[in-house]
């Protein structure tokens, strides 16, 4: 692992320099709707030999996680988007004023130069979808022989997918937006979900916001909403540029039709979110495999009914999109 990337530098630079300013841009221009983005650093160490980060107890405040085998539905993950979508926009302005805060986070994970730690992950959990595939009679002829073809070379392909193009317009990106960072507080009186904080900010890097939609996109939103997603994007599109404006960068928005771009040249990296990490996520929780074995190539990840079901109709609509 190259010396750039390092998870825990980077969650501690999160909670100590990003998300201060960060919250007090939105506290001033939301003022009657300020809710924070993340927790409250407490305390935090980094210096050896033991780091450490103290953050607030969210569940103290009323906060929860989802169960994360029945996807999020339309509120939960409208609200999402507004505050991500308020993140981003803050992370932009705060760049503009003080890039040099974001020279840690110029390189992210799923990079080349991790081929050797990740490889095998990649490919061979991919190879072991398409195995599962095969043994579908409406999706065997369509899908499978793709499939393998994209195991050869998978996580390459997911490198590439997510390369940054400093001509786009990026933002500082979550890393790893799936419903488990993400903890929900409910209306006492009505049971309604009324706010979010994300968690786990270990992965944030600098890219295209593109990185964090496809991915909440493709483990986290409800595939009975597959077909909601421009709903989605336009909830996150109504954040962003609000808070840009409302910051006086009006002038770095992108268009609409920029954003859908972005997400279009991200399509192959939604394909391989969708068949791969989705395949972590929706493990069947009575058969938990050690991931550190998975990595080391002395245990798999098998097939969820869960997975199967959601791919069955992910892929139609993947392949409809022209991405696979």
């Amino acid at each position: 692992m190259p010396s750039d990337f390092n998870p825990f530098d980077r969650e501690i630079k999160i909670f100590a320099d990003i998300l201060p300013p960060v919250h007090d841009f939105l506290r001033e221009i939301f003022p009657g709707d300020f809710q924070p983005i993340g927790a409250k650093l407490l305390h935090s160490y980094n210096e050896l030999p033991t780091p450490y980060l103290i953050v607030e107890d969210l569940k103290e405040s009323g906060f929860k996680l989802v169960d994360r085998s029945r996807g999020l539905d339309m509120s939960h993950s409208l609200l999402v988007m507004k505050y991500i979508g308020r993140f981003h926009a803050a992370s932009v302005v705060l760049h503009e004023k003080e890039p040099e805060k974001f020279q840690g986070f110029m390189e992210s994970l799923h990079q080349p130069s991790q081929k050797e730690i990740m490889e095998n992950f990649f490919n061979r959990n991919l190879r072991n979808v398409a195995r599962e595939v095969e043994t579908w009679p409406d999706y065997k002829e369509r899908f499978a022989s793709k499939l393998h073809e994209l195991a050869d070379d998978a996580f390459i392909l997911f490198a590439n997918a997510v390369k940054r193009d400093e001509e786009e317009f990026n933002v500082l990106c979550h890393g790893d937006l799936w419903l488990n960072n993400m903890m929900f507080r409910y209306s006492e009186e009505t049971g309604e979900v009324v706010d979010v904080r994300f968690v786990d900010y270990q992965l944030g890097y600098w890219n295209s916001p593109a990185v964090d939609l496809q991915y909440f996109f493709y483990t986290s939103v409800s595939t009975d909403l597959i077909d909601k997603h421009h709903v989605l994007l336009q909830e996150y599109y109504n954040s962003l540029t609000d808070t840009l404006t409302k910051l006086g960068y009006k002038h770095l928005q992108p268009t609409m039709s920029q954003m859908e771009k972005l997400l279009e040249k991200r399509g192959l990296y939604a394909v391989l979110t969708a068949t791969t990490v989705l395949l972590i996520i929706l493990v069947d929780k009575t058969n938990v495999p050690d991931i550190n074995k998975v990595m080391k190539q002395e245990s798999e990840i098998h097939m969820s009914e869960a997975l199967g079901s959601a791919l069955k109709k992910l892929l139609p609509v993947l392949e409809k999109k022209g991405w696979i």
